[in-house]
C-alpha cells in the first residue's frame, strides 16, 4: 500500500481485550520512563466510565543510554504492571525499519529527541539538520512520510528544549505531519502551571489523526480549532495553512508562552472538569524534600566549588521558597544554569523578619556580583544539592520512583538533568486522549 493513500486507522484503540481496549503506545528516546508515566497518569484524569474500557500496552521503549533503561526497568517493569509491556532496549532508532514500524502498528507514539543541538546556548541552531544528535529524529519523520496510512500513529506526543520550535527538524517535522493530516497543536509550557515550584520551560507538541469513519469536515474543522485554541499558536513563513493562528496579530515571538490547557469544547463532548483545574498556589520546596538529606554529606557543596569566584552565581533556594530553577544534566559540575541549590539554615528567607535577615533570595540574572554575598552565612554547613528523589518530584515523578542502588547521585542527577517533566506531559497526553477518544466516539 502507498505511504501517501487516503486511508486512515478506524480507531485509536488498536488491540482489544475481553474487558477492555488497547491502546499501544512506543515510546522513542524514553529515558527512564517519563512518557509512560505521564499516559498512566492521563488516563487516570479522564472519567471513571472511559478509564475502564482502556489498559496501557507498551509495544518499545528505545534508548541509547544502558543507565536510562536500566532505571526505566527498575520503576516500570519490577511493579508488574502490565506483564505484555516490553522491555527497555538501546535499539537503536536510526535503524528502525519500516517493517518494524508496521509490525508495532502502535497508537501512540510518545517522544524526547535529544535536546543539544536546539539549546539556547547553541547559536547556530540552523545547523541542526547536519548534527549527527539529530539524525535519529530525521529518521522518524522520514519513516512517517513513508508509512502506509493504515500504520500511522493516531496521536504523536513530542517533547523538546525552547527553541525546537525554530529549528530545521522541527519545520521538517511540521510538514511531514501536515502531509500525513494531522491536526497539529503546539506549547510551550512549565511546571508552575500544573502546580510544581520549578521553571522548567519547555516545547510540546500534540498531532492528532482523524480516522476515517469520523473525518467529517466539520470534525476536522472542531478538531483544529480546539487545538488553535489550547495554544498561543506560532506563526512563520514557512507555516502550513491548515496550521494557520486564529490569533491574527500572533508572531513567532508569541510562540506559545502561556496557556491554560483543557477549554472545554462542548461540540466535541469535551468539558472542563474540577480534575483539570490546577492550584492557584505553588506548594513549597519543603513538600518535595527527603526526610534526613540534609544529614547527607554526599549533597553538601564541595568546599572548591563553595569558596569559588563562580559561588555566587549560585541559585539558591530555602524550604520555603515556592519556585527552584530549570536542572540541567550539568547539576553538580556546573554553577551557572544548571539548577538551584538549598540552603536550610537559621536565615531561611522569613518574610516576617526581612531587616534583620542577612539572606535575601535573589536569582542570579536578577543581582550583580557582591563579594560579600555570603557574609553571616555558615554556608559550609547549611548549602547542599537536591537529591535525586527529590528532582524526580520536581519533575513531577510519582512518588515510588526511585533509583537502583547502584546509582550514583552524579548519575541521578544527569538523568534528571535529562528528563522531561511527568505532569506536564500527562496534561499533553490527557488533551490528546481527549480528543482522539471523543473523535473515535469511544465513549
Amino acid at each position: 500500500m502507498n505511504g501517501q493513500d487516503d486511508e486512515r486507522p478506524t480507531k485509536l484503540p488498536r488491540t482489544s481485550s475481553s474487558d477492555a481496549k488497547e491502546l499501544t503506545f512506543v515510546e522513542f528516546y524514553c529515558g527512564v520512563g517519563g512518557w509512560s508515566m505521564a499516559l498512566e497518569e492521563a488516563i487516570q484524569r479522564l472519567d471513571p466510565d472511559t478509564q475502564n474500557k482502556l489498559s496501557l500496552r507498551c509495544l518499545a521503549a528505545l534508548d541509547h543510554s544502558d543507565l536510562c533503561t536500566k532505571v526505566y526497568q527498575y520503576n516500570h517493569c519490577h511493579q508488574n504492571t502490565n506483564s505484555n509491556n516490553a522491555k527497555p532496549t538501546t535499539t537503536s532508532i536510526e535503524k528502525l525499519t519500516l517493517k518494524q514500524v508496521h509490525k508495532w502498528n502502535a497508537a501512540i507514539w510518545a517522544m524526547s529527541p535529544p535536546c543539544q543541538p536546539h539549546t539556547r546556548q547553541h547559536d547556530n541552531q540552523k545547523a541542526d539538520l547536519e548534527d549527527p544528535r539529530s539524525k535519529s529524529f530525521l529518521h522518524l519523520c522520514h519513516l512517517m512520510e513513508t508509512m502506509n496510512a493504515d500504520k500511522l500513529p493516531q496521536l504523536i506526543l513530542v517533547e523538546n528544549v525552547v527553541g525546537f520550535e525554530t529549528s530545521q527538524s522541527c519545520l521538517r517535522m511540521r510538514r511531514v505531519l501536515s502531509q500525513r493530516d494531522y491536526s497539529v497543536g503546539h506549547f510551550h509550557l512549565s511546571p508552575t502551571q500544573c502546580g510544581i515550584p520549578n521553571d522548567r520551560p519547555r516545547y510540546y507538541c500534540v498531532a492528532v489523526r482523524m480516522p476515517t469513519t469520523t473525518a467529517t469536515s466539520d470534525k476536522q474543522s472542531l478538531l483544529q480549532q480546539y487545538l488553535q485554541l489550547e495554544k498561543l499558536s506560532f506563526d512563520s513563513e514557512q507555516q502550513q495553512p491548515k496550521e494557520s493562528s486564529v490569533l491574527p496579530n500572533a508572531s513567532k515571538d508569541d510562540a506559545t508562552t502561556s496557556c491554560t490547557i483543557h477549554s472545554h469544547l462542548e461540540e466535541l463532548g469535551i468539558q472542563k472538569t474540577e480534575a483539570n483545574t490546577e492550584p492557584t498556589v505553588l506548594p513549597t520546596i519543603a513538600t518535595i524534600l527527603d526526610e534526613q538529606e540534609h544529614q547527607n554529606l554526599d549533597l553538601r557543596i564541595p568546599q572548591k566549588i563553595l569558596h569559588s569566584k563562580s559561588a555566587w552565581c549560585f541559585d539558591i533556594v530555602t524550604p520555603r521558597a515556592q519556585r527552584s530553577a530549570c536542572f540541567t544534566h550539568g547539576y553538580g559540575k556546573f554553577v551557572r544554569g544548571t539548577g538551584s541549590v538549598l540552603y536550610f539554615g537559621s536565615n531561611n528567607n522569613d518574610n516576617d523578619n526581612k531587616n534583620n535577615n542577612p539572606f535575601q533570595l535573589v536569582a542570579p540574572d536578577q543581582r550583580e556580583f557582591d563579594a560579600d554575598w555570603a557574609k553571616g552565612l555558615d554556608l559550609d554547613n547549611t548549602l547542599r544539592y537536591f537529591s535525586g528523589t527529590e528532582m524526580a518530584r520536581l519533575l513531577g515523578f510519582r512518588n515510588d520512583f526511585a533509583f537502583p542502588k547502584d546509582t550514583s547521585v552524579k548519575q541521578q542527577w544527569k538523568l534528571m538533568g535529562n528528563s522531561l517533566n511527568v505532569r506536564v506531559a500527562a496534561r499533553l497526553c490527557e488533551l490528546g486522549l481527549r480528543l482522539a477518544l471523543h473523535i473515535t466516539e469511544l465513549k
